[in-house]
């Protein structure tokens, strides 16, 4: 008589804990919704755990049901975090938010798949197959792709990683050749995703440009104050080693002779970021140009002794 109590006992626990997720599941979504990432990122984390439990503990109902509620909660998140528009790029805490709930997924969604795949037979094997596929899709996709705000370029990491962990797993589990393809597969995307990054410009907002104008206005005007001077020596101070040296095979001073000493700055047209650079675009008229030039002053680091790595003149 006791056996069959405790068991219903062990099958009623399980049912309440597979209720219990959407709590924590309840807490990320709202946490979401007020741009509030730790505490919505740690609910995530225990709604996901408590899903990969009932999985991996192989419940005949429980574990299937947990197994594709996962996804379903997976896309509620990124419906509540898009705002129901579906872009996840319309401020940058919608992104941040987006890129770690899908490392979160494919992370999770990669655990409970390979447990199927090693330990289930027929639909229930196909299925995790398909997961497991999908996952790394994901992880790819996201490891590679440049996002629309440059502080967020970090959380494309967490996919690179995820990935290789993936790849040691399958080396420890004797998929030699998997493991090994995974490994040249995550050093390729970390490779390829900072090229992409460095080229890519990003615009930055009104408080980034105002901080990088505050920097910028007095050392370009400091610089062309000793280029109508003719004081070349003064003239990059604060130039890093590589445009020093540039500037000694390749004097300004054919182009003072050009187009005369400057007259005025005007208010900058575009200030932007790419890679690790900030780029500020200046409309500019020299004296003996009939048109207004532009002067692109591409500094290293905001501070207050800024290292100048390049400039550029052309016309609009």
């Amino acid at each position: 008589m006791l056996a069959p109590i405790m068991f219903n006992f062990k099958k009623i626990s399980w049912a309440l804990l597979y209720l219990a997720a959407f709590i924590p599941a309840g807490f990320a979504l709202y946490f979401f919704s007020e741009k509030n990432m730790l505490p919505a990122l740690a609910a995530s984390l225990i709604t996901a755990s408590i899903y990969t439990l009932l999985v991996i503990k192989n419940l005949r109902f429980l574990s299937p049901l947990s197994f594709f509620t996962f996804p379903f909660i997976f896309l509620l998140t990124l419906g509540i975090i898009s705002d129901g528009i579906g872009e996840f790029s319309t401020n940058a805490f919608a992104e941040k938010a987006s890129l770690l709930t899908i490392s979160l997924f494919s992370l999770f969604s990669l655990i409970n798949s390979v447990h199927w795949a090693k330990t289930k037979r027929g639909f229930k094997k196909l299925i995790s197959l398909i997961f497991i596929f999908l996952s790394v899709l994901i992880l790819v996709i996201f490891g590679i792709g440049s996002p629309t705000f440059y502080q967020n370029f970090v959380y494309t990491r967490a996919n690179i990683l995820i990935l290789l962990l993936l790849s040691i797993f399958l080396i420890i589990k004797k998929k030699r050749l998997w493991g090994i393809l995974g490994i040249l597969l995550s050093i390729g995307i970390l490779l390829l995703s900072a090229s992409m990054f460095a080229e890519k410009t990003y615009p930055l907002d009104s408080e980034e440009q105002k901080k990088v104008v505050a920097i910028v206005d007095p050392l370009a005007k400091e610089m062309f104050g000793y280029y109508n001077k003719k004081d070349y020596g003064n003239f990059c101070n604060h130039c890093g080693f590589v445009l020093k040296n540039m500037l000694e095979h390749k004097p300004i001073e054919g182009n003072r002779e050009t187009i005369g000493p400057y007259v005025y700055f005007d208010r900058p047209s575009n200030v932007y970021r790419r890679g690790g650079r900030y780029g500020v675009e200046y409309p500019v008229k020299f004296q003996n140009a009939e048109d207004l030039l532009y002067l692109t002053f591409i500094i290293e680091n905001i501070s207050s002794d800024p290292i100048v790595y390049g400039f550029s003149l052309g016309s609009f």
